[in-house]
């Protein structure tokens, strides 16, 4: 009677020190795991924050690259005050990707052009604009800086000078983060997966080199109770 009630309480024993923190496999398994998981949350954030970081740089350039392409597009038309000429570029330049906004002011920042560049549809020039100048980078070269619209959208702003010198004109081009956002969204769910993925392998595989070493603990485990029993 005593050797069932003996096999009993090892098998109990045995099903409860899987994964009971009481146990030496359940503290091995879930310290392990522990580790994995901070390690691979650490790297993941850290994976995500540099991937970030080089869309942001990427969206900045770009958004430089437009701002420059269409200055340079609308140098000669302004400087001639060929006003049309300047309009009609601005609505062909107007279906670059993530464009929302193109505006063009002379060197105090009297708006001379304005174009919108809707997400569905052909960009539109508004006419009758505010006179009202607007404020013009202190600096006199390129420039981006994040803006919140009165919607509450943030978007990304580049300025550009129209001419070398002392600029003729200013280039503004409002640019779309949504784009952005998606990515970033994109890289934190794949990381995300990706850590999540290498914990549960982990996990299973530290289960896996394990099982056979702690068996002979809890062997051992069960001749001690037994031989203690007997004494």
């Amino acid at each position: 009677m005593d050797d069932a009630r003996g096999q009993a309480v090892a098998a109990g024993d045995s099903a409860d020190s899987r994964w009971s923190l009481r146990s030496l496999q359940g503290r091995l398994l879930w310290s392990m795991l522990l580790v994995l998981v901070l390690a691979l949350g650490g790297l993941g954030l850290r994976t995500a924050a540099d991937a970030s970081r080089r869309l942001h740089l990427e969206a900045d350039a770009r958004a430089r690259a437009a701002a420059r392409s269409v200055a340079l597009t609308i140098e000669n038309p302004l400087l001639t005050q060929q006003f049309d000429q300047v309009e009609e570029a601005l609505l062909r330049l107007a279906l670059m990707p993530g464009l929302r906004e193109l505006r063009v002011t002379d060197g105090h920042g009297h708006l001379i052009s304005q174009v919108l560049a809707p997400d569905a549809g052909e960009p539109q020039a508004v006419f009758g604009q505010a006179s009202r100048p607007l404020t013009l980078p202190a600096d006199l070269r390129p420039s981006t800086r994040l803006q919140q619209q009165p919607g509450g959208e943030a978007v990304l702003v580049a300025w550009h000078p129209v001419g070398s010198g002392s600029p003729v004109g200013w280039v503004q081009a409002v640019h779309s983060l949504e784009e952005l956002d998606s990515l970033q969204r994109e890289v934190v769910v794949r990381t995300g997966a990706t850590a999540a993925a290498a914990v549960l392998l982990g996990g299973l595989a530290l289960w896996g080199l394990l099982r056979a070493p702690l068996a002979y603990l809890r062997q051992a485990g069960r001749l001690a109770r037994q031989l203690r029993r007997a004494d």
